[in-house]
């Protein structure tokens, strides 16, 4: 997908936005391309590592440096590109498209994207939304990099037969697979925003799976965060929102001190400090499992 001619690219979507620079407009494209799932030159490619700098995403020139950094202001500042960066796998992330930049990114190049590809995502397995950016309508960077890694990694055993997005009735797990001769298997993705009812009506629904389970077949919900402190504030926010979540020492004064390890090893049944939660069979974070496949280069 990234064979396109550049500069066919940037003409046709001149005439859609004349007020983006070509360079404005090739870290668009690239965004679209990381979003979407596709190897990006260098080989990089979402969920599989850690993710590129702005350097590497363009795969800019010394040269070309200021002219880049000029670019990335301006996005900011048009709320295209979020002002903060983020830091995914211990790597700043200076890309983040806004509500406003999945809009613009739509604008530029959604009509180019669906002829050319004749669809809409890179995996049948996710369902479609009115954007050209893959995932959930409005995701963030760092939520998609979460679900992207589960899969890519195949983390869990993860395979083609999860579905990303599962659509139905109530809250539903960002993956999620069912099989006819063995338990469901599902994976959470928290990176830490601020509707902790939304949280807690997740766990409910993952009690509730574990309850409508065959006899003997306990789901597996595995649950990813960016860090371990985001991990404990999870906690701590289930803790005081589910009458019947009772974890260990939760909750934690300090979340900023928890690493997922720790919190993880109340789970374990083999450390003997088994803490059986129906909705929790696992914690992780991106980093360790990037680290974990010596990915981390």
């Amino acid at each position: 997908m990234t064979h396109l001619d550049p500069d066919a690219i940037f003409e046709e979507s001149h005439n859609l936005a004349v007020s983006f620079s070509r360079a404005e407009r090739h870290i668009l494209w690239r965004v679209l391309l990381y979003y979407n799932g596709m190897e990006l030159p260098g080989g990089y490619y979402i969920g599989r590592e850690r993710p590129p700098s702005l350097r590497e995403l363009v795969s800019a020139r010394p040269d070309q440096y200021d002219i880049l950094k000029q670019a990335v202001e301006r996005l900011r500042t048009l709320d295209i590109l979020h002002e903060e960066s983020a830091y995914v796998c211990r790597k700043e992330v200076k890309y983040r498209p806004t509500r406003t930049g999945r809009q613009v990114i739509d604008d530029l190049f959604g009509a180019l994207w669906r002829r050319e590809f004749g669809g809409w995502g890179t995996l049948p397995t996710e369902k479609e939304t009115d954007s050209v950016l893959a995932g959930e309508q409005n995701e963030g960077l760092l939520h998609r990099y979460g679900v992207r890694q589960f899969l890519e990694l195949k983390l869990d055993g993860a395979d083609d037969g999860f579905t990303l997005y599962p659509t139905g009735s109530g809250p539903q797990p960002d993956a999620i697979a069912e099989y006819e001769y063995t338990y469901p298997r599902a994976c959470e993705v928290q990176t830490g925003h601020n509707d902790h009812a939304q949280i807690a009506r997740k766990y409910r629904g993952f009690v509730q799976l574990a309850a409508d389970a065959k006899k003997g077949w306990k789901p597996r919900v595995y649950w990813l965060f960016p860090d371990g402190e985001t991990a404990a504030r999870t906690i701590n926010i289930l803790e005081r929102r589910v009458n019947d979540f009772d974890f260990p020492n939760a909750p934690f004064e300090n979340p900023s001190e928890y690493r997922p390890s720790r919190l993880d090893s109340y789970l374990d049944p083999v450390s003997g400090t088994h803490h059986a939660l129906a909705g929790i069979e696992t914690f992780d974070t991106f980093h360790k499992k990037i680290m974990s496949q010596g990915n981390g280069a």
